[in-house]
């Protein structure tokens, strides 16, 4: 007698050799749904990354740019009453905000950069 199974859709010559394929497909789709839940809980933790990321440069360009809107109204005011204004600047100040100022090119490079992996021209 020859048996049929509606799981893996086989045919088989004894009960326990249907039995023994169903049980390993059975375990097989199993495993495969808890990488999967794994794999969904792990995306989810790079997405909260990258809104926390997202959130801490909003709130940082923020601040960047309330200092800034004050050090300008200041600077002009004192123009304003005294007609000039000299200031020296360091290296150092240049070297911290150019790494701000290039964010956007930084991004694009690397967005680019991680596409053309992809098609293994660079490596």
């Amino acid at each position: 007698m020859k048996y049929y199974s509606e799981v893996t859709k086989n045919i088989y010559e004894t009960q326990e050799e249907l039995e023994k394929d169903e049980q390993a497909l059975t375990l097989k789709k199993q495993e495969e749904e808890k990488a999967l839940t794994i794999k969904k809980e792990e995306a989810k933790e790079v997405e909260d990354a990258y809104k926390a990321y997202m959130n801490a440069k909003k709130k940082a360009y923020k601040e960047i740019d309330d200092a800034e809107k004050l050090y300008i109204n200041k600077r002009n005011e004192f123009v304003k009453k005294y007609g000039s204004f000299h200031m020296t600047y360091k290296d150092t100040d240049s070297n911290q905000l150019g790494k701000y100022d290039n964010v956007f090119v930084d991004d694009m490079f690397g967005l680019y950069n991680n596409f053309m992996k992809i098609f293994n021209i660079w490596k």
